[in-house]
């Protein structure tokens, strides 16, 4: 029918627009089809799921916006979209306020992937308060305190800083072509677009000076013996 398939070609050209923008800028910017589909859901939740399908197989795309498509946090189409960046070079996400849709098992879920190394996340938002700082320090998201002493208080690192630390230990040994490096090889403008795509939680440990300040203290010290913390 006419009507279905100028339906089809409408979805497929909004995906083309949301690739095509994002092999220009390195920007995935999933919102555009939100601006057209946002009536409907489930072609809004397909568009978005296929096109960060493809953005996730660019080695030049860093940044992902997703701020405002509630249809991918319901767990399950987390989990699949989570799944799909696995292995990409997108290290910044912004997720926008999500209405306190995610929760424990969504976070979790993150912290586990990049726990293991499977996921470049280091940078992003997501709607906080009160009640989001104590689930994200559960799912070891945020660093939890642990006491006080004159200088300040001592914390549990959360998974950021160790993901970090593993991550001067593989640039250090040459390991630099691994996606989960991708923070560190990424050009200036990753970082510039990262600013403007609104991912600020993390903005203090993984910008433009700490990436530069790691590679420099890589090459300027003998990577047998440098284990340091950057944090």
């Amino acid at each position: 029918m006419p009507e279905e398939a100028n339906a089809k070609k409408k979805v497929n050209e909004c995906i083309k627009r949301i690739v095509d923008q994002a092999r220009r800028t390195g920007v995935a910017d999933v919102t555009i089809a939100w601006r057209e589909f946002a009536s409907l859901p489930e072609i809004l939740k397909k568009i978005a799921l296929n096109a960060i399908k493809i953005v996730s197989r660019l080695t030049n795309v860093y940044v992902l916006d997703i701020h405002g498509m509630k249809c991918l946090f319901p767990y399950e189409v987390f989990k699949q979209w989570i799944d799909t960046i696995t292995n990409s070079t997108i290290f910044a996400i912004n997720m926008g306020e999500d209405e306190m849709i995610l929760d424990v098992p969504h976070f979790s879920f993150l912290a586990a992937k990049i726990r293991d190394g499977s996921l470049a996340l280091r940078r992003w938002f997501v709607e906080c308060n009160d009640q989001r700082r104590v689930t994200l320090t559960q799912c070891g998201l945020l660093s939890k305190p642990q006491c006080r002493r004159r200088k300040g208080n001592v914390t549990t690192p959360n998974v950021f800083t160790i993901a970090r630390r593993v991550d001067k230990t593989m640039w250090a040994e040459g390991l630099r072509t691994e996606p989960r490096l991708s923070w560190l090889s990424a050009p200036e403008k990753a970082y510039n677009a990262a600013r403007k795509f609104n991912t600020r939680m993390q903005d203090s440990t993984c910008n433009w000076d700490k990436a530069c300040a790691l590679r420099e203290a890589v090459e300027h010290t003998n990577p047998v013996v440098t284990l340091a913390t950057v944090a």
